[in-house]
């Protein structure tokens, strides 16, 4: 009995590291951006077929053995066309590009970019209807007809304006997502990268020759926008030039007329000193020669002869003169000059006879 319960022992502790070997086995957890889709290999009667959840990126759950886990990936994918040669054998596409041909039948090869990821709603939908192998397949076909279509209704010169390219492309990734929604395939952007006029000859030849003189056209019309740039730059030069000639002219304008006013002003504040001042000098002039008149006036009386010698009297008393020297000016210019005494002078012309009468009157 003894050795009986060590064998049941024994054999549960076996049982149970296996459980819990074979539950860790079977548990499956989704990475980052995945998807799970859980089949039930069983008889549809037994419930078989499609189980009712999508597991979620990060979610856990056990895989039984009658079950079986496929994974579809949600994250962000591209198909793309980069205008190089990608080898895939696509139909569609030679070189890297989508063929296609504008509205006035210019063939061109157009380089996008297709980013798209699958809608976790229809990820059982996907993999039951189109297979997550299939789906860039499905995708290539989808964008380059969608493409084709929005070029149809390009001009070539249309190609030269970037507005007008940016709304085929967005036309083109609308209708792409119009059509694949649905199915379960999300179209988040379609980025253009680049086109090429070329024509494909039934040799497979490229003839690349209107290309090239688009090219041509274009780098012409570079050189012109540059030169037009290089010109407008030298006008705005020169034109910043005048006006700094123009401004330094009129500061000197400004500076000689401000120095003419103030020498204009101090001029004719000096003129008017000097008016003022010949105005007093004449005022002073014509009292001194009022003056004159009154003594000529005095002079030319009965008396004028006494107050002259009066005059004379005082001048020489004043200055204490002992001699006068005369200066006839006899004829031929010669100065001569004669010294007399004063005093006799003044006996001889009575002129102290004023000068005493004055005195006796002082007294």
């Amino acid at each position: 009995m003894k050795s009986l319960a060590k064998f049941f022992f024994y054999f549960l502790c076996f049982l149970s590291v296996f459980c819990l070997s074979a539950y860790e086995a079977f548990y499956a957890e989704m990475e980052p951006g995945e998807y799970g889709v859980v089949f039930n290999i069983l008889p549809r009667w037994a419930r078989g077929g499609l189980a009712d959840c999508v597991l979620l990126p990060g979610e856990r759950r056990l895989i039984f053995p009658w079950q079986r886990l496929h994974r579809v990936d949600g994250s962000i994918g591209t198909v793309e066309w980069s205008g190089s040669a990608l080898g895939d054998g696509e139909a569609d596409m030679v070189d890297g590009f989508i063929e296609a041909r504008t509205l006035d039948a210019n063939e061109l090869g157009i380089a996008v970019t297709v980013q798209y990821h699958v809608s976790p709603a229809r990820a059982s939908y996907v993999l039951q209807r189109i297979g997550v192998a299939r789906i860039p397949q499905l995708l290539r076909a989808t964008a380059a007809s969608r493409i084709r279509a929005s070029v149809a209704a390009l001009k070539a010169s249309d190609f030269a304006n970037a507005s007008k390219l940016q709304v085929a492309i967005r036309h083109a990734r609308e209708a792409m997502d119009k059509f694949l929604r649905p199915e379960g395939i999300v179209v988040e952007a379609l980025l253009y990268r680049g086109h090429e006029f070329r024509r494909i000859a039934s040799d497979g030849a490229v003839d690349r020759d209107y290309q090239e003189l688009l090219d041509k056209t274009r780098l012409k019309k570079q050189e012109i926008e540059k030169e037009g740039k290089r010109k407008a730059a030298l006008i705005a030069q020169k034109r910043r030039e005048k006006n700094e000639a123009v401004a330094k002219k009129n500061r000197l304008l400004q500076n000689a007329r401000g120095y003419e006013r103030r020498k204009k002003f101090a001029g004719d504040a000096y003129l008017l000193a000097k008016k003022n001042e010949a105005l007093q000098y004449s005022a002073v002039g014509m009292s001194e020669v009022e003056g004159l008149r009154e003594k000529i006036k005095a002079m030319e009386g009965a008396g004028g002869r006494a107050l002259l010698q009066l005059e004379i009297a005082k001048t020489l008393a004043e200055r204490d003169a002992k001699y006068l020297v005369l200066n006839p000016g006899t004829s031929g210019g010669a100065l001569s000059a004669t010294r007399l005494d004063v005093n006799k002078l003044f006996e001889q012309a009575g002129l102290f006879s004023p000068l005493v009468e004055l005195d006796g009157g002082g007294n």
